[in-house]
């Protein structure tokens, strides 16, 4: 796990480890998730679907979704032919940027039937 000592700095998140961003409000939370997620997918052959975003409000995921694409599209303004940023945009509708319980609803869809529960989406 790494250590977490300023919210506006991904670049000091180790990329081969699991990170947990946890700061007050106005910290720079999302600007961190944001910018991190497009470090894995420069920097660390990672992607997108191989990332989990998990935040604990809608607001919060959807406010992250826009954000994330937004700087994709933005660094793929300055390099058209990168590759893993081009297939991050093509499959960003798969993206896992979710809240803590719809990410447990998946988890749990998912397994079904290892879980006996019955098999409905929502």
């Amino acid at each position: 796990m790494t250590d977490w000592l300023e919210a506006d700095s991904p670049e000091r998140i180790d990329l081969s480890s699991h990170a947990i961003v946890e700061a007050s409000a106005g910290t720079g939370k999302t600007y961190t998730l944001e910018h991190l997620v497009l470090q894995l997918l420069e920097q660390a052959e990672t992607t997108l679907e191989q990332i989990l975003v998990v935040t604990f409000t809608d607001k919060a995921t959807g406010e992250l979704k826009q954000r994330i694409r937004a700087l994709i599209v933005e660094r793929l303004a300055d390099n058209p032919q990168h590759i893993a940023l081009r297939e991050a945009l093509a499959s960003f509708d798969r993206a896992q940027i979710m809240t803590i319980h719809g990410f447990c609803k998946q988890i749990l869809f998912q397994h079904a039937f290892e879980n006996r529960l019955p098999l409905e989406s929502e």
